[in-house]
């Protein structure tokens, strides 16, 4: 994925508040579970800083932070960056959306 189509992504979630999930076709909204920008974008920074190449992240949920920090990671422009993810709740919880 290029940072072109996560920013993309992220826009038209903070666009619409919103997200179907592809599982069940559930409409979620966003808050107040998901990182507001402003956090994700302090989130994209501090990986950015650290000129990180691996991250883990506990909690999903709707996948907003985690495209943050995969932002980062692919400004950061290291080749094998890997972002993982942990979440017992993300089926159930979530209807498995931050997939």
């Amino acid at each position: 994925m290029d940072r072109a189509r996560v920013e993309d992504v992220m826009t038209r979630l903070f666009e619409s508040g919103t997200v179907v999930a592809r599982r069940d076709g559930k409409l979620h909204r966003l808050s107040p579970v998901s990182v507001p920008p402003r956090e994700g974008e302090v989130l994209r920074a501090w990986v950015r800083r650290e000129d990180a190449t691996s991250t883990i992240e506990v909690g999903l949920g709707y996948g907003i932070s985690a495209l943050f920090i995969c932002d980062g990671l692919l400004a950061n422009g290291h080749p094998s960056a890997r972002h993982v993810a942990l979440d017992p709740n993300q089926l159930e919880g979530f209807s498995d959306v931050g997939l």
